[in-house]
């Protein structure tokens, strides 16, 4: 698999994440994943940051408190997609979340003009 957007959010050095069926069957596969992610940080400031670890369930762990840390993981990343509009009705669940022990992170900021200047 090469490439695919997720919705994300990084608590106490664990990055939690949506997986769809393709993403799941790939994380079933090898449980080593990097994630890449670039966001502006000001009109002309961008943030690049590549983090890369080892993913694991966040259901049935083994232990009741890593059930309860995986759980606030999956609190924040729901509380990112904001509540459903009033007489929508909710989708069916296509993902599910895993969590990333992050092993290593590296990022830098970049001076970027945005939009960029044209030629």
């Amino acid at each position: 698999m090469d490439a695919v957007p997720i919705r994300f959010t990084f608590l106490d050095g664990w990055l939690y994440f949506g997986a769809d069926a393709a993403l799941r069957k790939e994380v079933g596969h090898n449980v080593w994943v990097a994630v890449a992610v670039a966001a502006p940080a000001q009109s002309d400031r961008w943030v690049s940051v590549v983090a890369r670890g080892t993913c694991y369930a966040t259901e049935h762990t083994g232990t009741a408190a890593v059930d309860a840390a995986a759980q606030r993981g999956i609190v924040r990343l729901r509380e990112q997609a904001g509540a459903p509009r009033p007489g929508t009705r909710r989708a069916a669940r296509t993902s599910v979340v895993f969590r990333m022990h992050v092993e290593e992170m590296r990022g830098r900021m970049i001076d970027a003009p945005c939009p960029p200047a044209e030629g």
